[in-house]
């Protein structure tokens, strides 16, 4: 299971995925029969930390059904936004992580075509540091899944975590192929 730290994959921006905020998919996904949605298991390794933690997980349902494509859109800790010892912010979302992946889902007869889709789910961890749980999912829950995905892009771009210079070239590429005329071709190729 592959688990994502950081900005939704490349197939969000694909015009083939669905965005939708949580709690939305009903309209056209329902369980798959025989499934029930796990739960996230706090990690055993932080237990006596007694930390209440929340995390934003978004993830993509596939056409068959299955999720993927974890990624970490949000998180916060009772303990504070530094990661207070090393892993810790992993091993929530790979308990998360671990949760989805046996989420499977199957599209509503009255659907339409299948289209993957790209949600949230807001995980929530309570160790007991006395957070009430829906104050602690209200630090994490995401309105607005398609804004928060363009912030995070963003914020990314701003970083230079993207690279700027070979995302100018594909776009210049692609001006001077929109400029060609169809019937030109390309030139021979040197020896």
């Amino acid at each position: 299971m592959a688990l994502v730290a950081g900005v939704a994959s490349a197939q969000v921006a694909d015009s083939r995925v669905r965005i939708a905020n949580e709690g939305t998919i009903g309209d056209k996904w329902k369980l798959a029969d025989g499934t029930t949605l796990a739960m996230p298991v706090y990690p055993a390794q932080l237990a006596e930390r007694k930390a209440d933690v929340c995390v934003a997980l978004g993830y993509v349902i596939a056409a068959d059904g299955t999720t993927g494509s974890f990624t970490v859109l949000q998180q916060w800790s009772s303990e504070g936004d530094k990661e207070p010892v090393e892993g810790y912010w992993k091993a929530f979302a790979e308990a998360g992580a671990e949760a989805l992946a046996a989420w499977k889902f199957q599209p509503k007869p009255d659907a339409g075509a299948v289209i993957p889709t790209h949600t949230v789910a807001t995980l929530v961890f309570n160790g007991g540091a006395g957070v009430a749980p829906p104050d602690l999912r209200g630090h994490c829950k995401i309105n607005d899944l398609a804004t928060h995905l363009e912030k995070m892009k963003d914020k990314r771009w701003q970083r230079g975590d993207i690279n700027r210079r070979y995302a100018e070239q594909q776009r210049a590429l692609g001006e001077q192929r929109e400029m060609r005329p169809a019937a030109t071709a390309a030139p021979p190729a040197r020896r």
